[in-house]
C-alpha cells in the first residue's frame, strides 16, 4: 500500500532511473573534488587551546595518559576530548541534499 507508507512518514521509493538522475544532479552541485576542502569557520576555537585549557585542571602526572591513550584511534581521541565535539563543526560539512 502506497498510500500508508507515505501516512506513516515514510518516503516514497524512487525508481532506479530516478535514483541515478538524482545522484548525477547531487554529483554535478558537489563534484569528488570538493570533498577535498575543508576551511575552519570563522571564530572556530584552536582544538589545542582547549585540550590545553583542559590540562591545567587535571592531574599533570596523568596528562601523558590521557593523551598517550588518545593517540589509539579516533574514537579514543574524540572520547578523550569531548570538549572539542559541540563547537567543532556541526553542519560545516557538505550535504547531499538528500537530508531529510
Amino acid at each position: 500500500m502506497p498510500g500508508a507508507a507515505a501516512q506513516a512518514g515514510e518516503r516514497a521509493r524512487l525508481e532506479p532511473g530516478e535514483r541515478a538522475e538524482r545522484g548525477r544532479e547531487a554529483r554535478r552541485r558537489t563534484p569528488r573534488a570538493a570533498h577535498g576542502e575543508w576551511r575552519p569557520s570563522e571564530g572556530r576555537a584552536d582544538p589545542v587551546a582547549i585540550l590545553e585549557a583542559q590540562a591545567r585542571s587535571r592531574v599533570p602526572e596523568l596528562l601523558a595518559i590521557r593523551y598517550g591513550r588518545m593517540v589509539v584511534s579516533p574514537f579514543a581521541f574524540y572520547r578523550g576530548a569531548v570538549h572539542l565535539l559541540p563547537g567543532s563543526g556541526g553542519g560545516h560539512g557538505r550535504r547531499s541534499g538528500d537530508d531529510p
